[in-house]
């Protein structure tokens, strides 16, 4: 059985659903095929992430549409929160203001946080010279807001040479995620014209005049998918661990791994005085001078029940199945968390789905990171008809990151189209 569309897009975890609604409300025949089944046992909160989102003059109609048509989400009143040894700091609070003051930030520092997407790509390239050549410890904060959410990794005093800053002086809102939200997500990408292919297998592709002219899948619907254009939206390494058959056809000299992976752990905490203080989500950092990895530097966030919180920590990839070095990390942040909040008694509830089951059953981290130069080496088949996306391609792993790879794929689709 073959089926013909204008555009075909694979997809894992929600990754395709705004650009696949687009693309068919522009007028083409669009296939989404989803292979999240395939990518191991993941909680919802995993397929999330940890960055919540940003609020932005960036973001389209159709993209706030696609924050909220799914599940429903909680803001953050408080907006981006670092609790640091010293204490908290936040960009929405009564005090913010303050705490930027007292914590001597340079005027460069503010002006590039708070202005970015004013700032002429000319400013921007001066002031992260000036913030680069900078004491850190008057320019953390803008390497921070570099590094938090970047697709690739280098040194704290180095973060701001790489992608762009979070928008974290904007309002935060965190996603309540779960699977029959996903469903409801597919089901909205229908209701805008998609045709959806759930739980599908990719078998194989074929090759014609330089072109990736179909694809094999099996599922639900068995049969060739062919196409004038495909985006694929998977990883190299997401793609060996989907189908074999067609990375090699992708990714003939194989795949690239990431350097680090964020982990999430959940935690239990006796209720306390400081505990309903807590904002919704709080970035929580031991000491800004060492690495922003590990327990060092933790994304926190609250649960459905008030008194759970999930823990995200950037760990060595290579450590992701070693369960001693896991069950130090957790006893880690329990550490802390005593520390922070004495008599709250937290306890681990959950270790990282990596502690849980083997790589073969789970696969590729939902949310990697790379060093640059090895993602220079990737190398891709040459198919004209071919656009890739996914953490590989995106500078943040927010959504914010994602959006923008995926406006530019769309502009690019349409362009395409009128050409034929």
């Amino acid at each position: 059985m073959n089926n013909t569309f204008d555009v075909v897009i694979v997809s894992i975890f929600g990754r395709g659903h705004w650009l696949a609604a687009e693309l068919a409300e522009a007028g083409q025949q669009v296939a989404l095929v989803d292979v999240s089944h395939r990518m191991g046992r993941w909680a919802p909160e995993d397929w999330e992430g940890p960055f919540g989102f940003f609020h932005s003059d960036r973001l389209s109609a159709s993209q706030i549409e696609r924050l909220s048509e799914d599940d429903y989400h909680d803001n953050v009143e408080q907006g981006f929160t670092l609790w640091l040894r010293r204490g908290p700091i936040d960009t929405k609070g009564p005090l913010s203001a303050f705490w930027f003051q007292k914590l001597g930030f340079s005027e460069e520092v503010s002006k590039y946080v708070t202005s970015y997407n004013l700032l002429s790509s000319e400013e921007r390239k001066s002031l992260q010279g000036k913030i680069a050549d900078s004491d850190f410890e008057k320019t953390w904060f803008a390497h921070l807001c570099h590094q938090l959410a970047s697709s690739t990794y280098v040194e704290n005093a180095q973060s701001i040479t790489e992608g762009r800053p979070l928008n974290v002086m904007s309002p935060l809102n965190i996603r309540r995620t779960t699977r029959r939200g996903f469903e409801k997500s597919l089901q909205w990408c229908e209701s805008k014209g998609v045709t959806v292919f759930r739980d599908a297998d990719l078998i194989d592709g074929q090759v014609e005049n330089g072109q990736l002219s179909r694809i094999e899948i099996r599922g639900d619907w068995s049969g060739n998918l062919s196409s004038e254009q495909f985006i694929w939206q998977l990883t190299s390494d997401e793609s060996y661990h989907a189908s074999n058959k067609l990375s090699q056809i992708l990714f003939p000299q194989g795949r690239v791994k990431p350097v680090w992976s964020w982990v999430r752990y959940r935690i239990q905490l006796d209720e306390t005085p400081t505990l309903s203080s807590l904002p919704n989500q709080f970035v929580l950092v031991k000491d800004l001078f060492l690495p922003w990895t590990h327990s060092n530097l933790m994304v926190v966030q609250k649960t459905v029940r008030q008194e759970n919180f999930d823990v995200w920590v950037k760990i060595p990839s290579q450590m992701r199945y070693q369960r001693t070095y896991l069950e130090n990390v957790n006893q880690e942040i329990l550490d802390e968390f005593k520390l922070r909040i004495p008599k709250s008694k937290p306890v681990n509830v959950d270790m990282p789905q990596d502690y849980l089951y083997e790589e073969s059953e789970l696969g590729p981290s939902r949310f990697p990171v790379y060093l640059s130069n090895e993602l220079k080496q990737l190398k891709r088949g040459s198919f004209k008809n071919v656009s890739f996306d996914g953490p590989e391609n995106w500078v943040n792993l927010d959504w914010l990151g994602q959006f923008e790879s995926q406006t530019e794929l769309k502009h690019k689709m349409l362009v395409l189209d009128n050409h034929n």
